[in-house]
């Protein structure tokens, strides 16, 4: 069940996937999987709220899951929530303090509150870790936009957005667009 509806997820099938989730968590409702595959449903739909409920049950149920703490990070982060978003961050720093997108999600959260020499130390440690830290370039944009350097801000987001995000190259510009149009 897992399986089918990841598959439905990552292949655009939204209403197919939800469907598939939620008929898993009706039948295994301690499946941090199933509700970590939910909250990443509800994210890429913007339904930010049941998004940040189904990552903090998946979290509940597998503390040990960096990715989980992770899509309840940035639950908060979209719902304008730094202080809860900070707290999922270092429970999975916790988890593994070599992990990129931790740093940059970090710094993220250090630009949306205005901590400036913060944020770009956290941008500094990310790419070391990492020189392709998805999370780590948003923060570079915010800064920037943050800074009124609105066209070189959008200059590195194109950037950002050609880079191949899909496991066949596919940019992340693609995969945006594929989900917000499906």
């Amino acid at each position: 069940m897992l399986a089918l509806a990841s598959v439905q997820l990552a292949e655009g099938h939204q209403d197919a996937a939800r469907h598939s989730f939620e008929a898993l968590l009706a039948a295994h409702p301690d499946c941090g999987r199933g509700w970590l595959g939910l909250g990443l449903l509800e994210l890429s739909r913007t339904d930010l709220p049941k998004a940040r409920e189904c990552a903090g049950v998946a979290t509940d149920l597998m503390p040990d899951h960096i990715g989980s703490w992770h899509a309840l990070a940035w639950s908060h982060i979209l719902m304008r929530d730094p202080s809860a978003a900070r707290i999922a961050f270092e429970r999975a720093l916790m988890l593994d303090r070599a992990f990129a997108e931790t740093h940059g999600g970090l710094a993220v959260i250090a630009a949306m509150e205005g901590r400036e020499t913060d944020a770009r130390a956290g941008i500094r440690r990310a790419l070391r870790l990492d020189a392709q830290c998805l999370s780590a370039r948003c923060a570079e944009v915010l800064l920037l936009q943050i800074a009124g350097k609105y066209d070189v801000a959008k200059v590195v987001m194109e950037e950002v957005l050609s880079r191949p995000g899909g496991r066949d190259g596919t940019p992340y510009r693609d995969l945006l667009t594929a989900r917000i149009l499906s």
